[in-house]
């Protein structure tokens, strides 16, 4: 399985094979549906119409070495980012597309008793991207895209709360 590091970030370069075989350059060239994501005014410019769908698979793998000296391991967990691009050519000049995918999202999941679980024990970010739009081409050099960007969101987050007893101890 291929795979890459990324420090802290929650966006998902899996929306397209192509896209992310490219370094993410697929922004000035249409190559195939994604291109109503990347670059809407470029639909036009496809030769047939698309569809894409595709799923990719992120496991993240994380290691905190505290205070203690001890190193504590992130709770395997798998996370699915997913992709549709749709283009279909109305006319000569005019194309209209539909994105549908979940550009954002990580979550992570740690120890009941790790030592950093009054910041943070559980957390969950995910968003679902919706793109609908329509495309006209000018010239064989200028086209243009317009079409709103629907995006839902969710985040969950749980920490721990320390509690002291009687004689002042966590529980």
């Amino acid at each position: 399985f291929p795979s890459h590091d990324i420090a802290g970030g929650f966006e998902s370069t899996a929306l397209s094979p192509k896209a992310a075989g490219m370094g993410g350059t697929i922004a000035g060239k249409a190559l195939d549906g994604c291109a109503v994501f990347y670059n809407p005014g470029s639909i036009t410019f496809l030769s047939k119409n698309y569809f894409n769908a595709g799923v990719s698979v992120i496991i993240p793998k994380t290691a905190y070495l505290g205070n203690t000296g001890k190193t504590e391991l992130l709770s395997e967990k798998k996370y699915l980012p997913f992709n549709f691009y749709g283009v279909y050519k109305i006319k000569e000049l005019t194309s209209i597309g539909l994105s549908i995918n979940s550009p954002f999202g990580i979550g992570s999941e740690w120890d009941k008793n790790w030592s950093g679980r009054y910041i943070v024990q559980k957390s969950k970010f995910s968003t679902i991207n919706i793109q609908p739009t329509i495309a006209y081409k000018i010239n064989e050099l200028w086209s243009f895209g317009v079409g709103p960007v629907i995006m839902m969101g969710r985040m969950q987050q749980e920490k721990s709360v320390p509690v002291e007893n009687a004689s002042g101890e966590s529980t």
